[in-house]
């Protein structure tokens, strides 16, 4: 299953120390190059961003910058989360887009997207078995931590379907 990805699902990853989930979940994932440019650009994240140079299973994919000023107009989107969307539209074996984004995934789901998030991707590595209940009680505990973007009904319905 190919999937691309936004950059924040991959920065929450990096956070919880679960970048891996992804290739264990999927082999490979897709950015198109302008989120791996945001994933990069903060020499704060050294650690982070050494990480990211260093994986294998992300793939780095150029896209159109016309077709991403495109979509950015028309949907008023940041340039990562329009180059996730343009990227997926443009690559044919493209089965899900990686994204948290409210806005993003409205628009996602209004132009025939298959979207996940990450908390999703926490629910599916339950199911599949590549997670224990108390691995993802753990990890929902540091992402209420560490990342103040989700929500704790989000997190708690998690908890609640585990």
């Amino acid at each position: 299953m190919v999937i691309v990805s936004d950059t924040t699902p991959i920065i929450t990853l990096l956070k919880i120390n679960q970048l891996e989930l992804l290739r264990d979940l999927f082999g490979v994932i897709y950015i198109p190059d302008d989120v791996y440019n945001e994933l990069i650009i903060d020499d704060r994240f050294e650690n982070e961003v050494k990480k990211i140079k260093e994986s294998n299973y992300i793939i780095v994919k150029h896209i159109n910058k016309d077709s991403v000023e495109n979509i950015m107009k028309e949907t008023t989107l940041d340039r990562g989360e329009s180059a996730a969307i343009c990227l997926y539209e443009t690559q044919t074996e493209a089965a899900v887009l990686l994204i948290d984004e409210k806005k993003g995934r409205k628009i996602a789901r209004n132009r025939n997207i298959k979207i996940i998030g990450t908390v999703g991707l926490l629910a599916l590595s339950y199911k599949k078995g590549i997670k224990t209940k108390t691995e993802i009680i753990n990890i929902v505990n540091i992402i209420k931590e560490k990342r103040k973007c989700y929500s704790s009904e989000i997190l708690e319905d998690l908890l609640s379907i585990i």
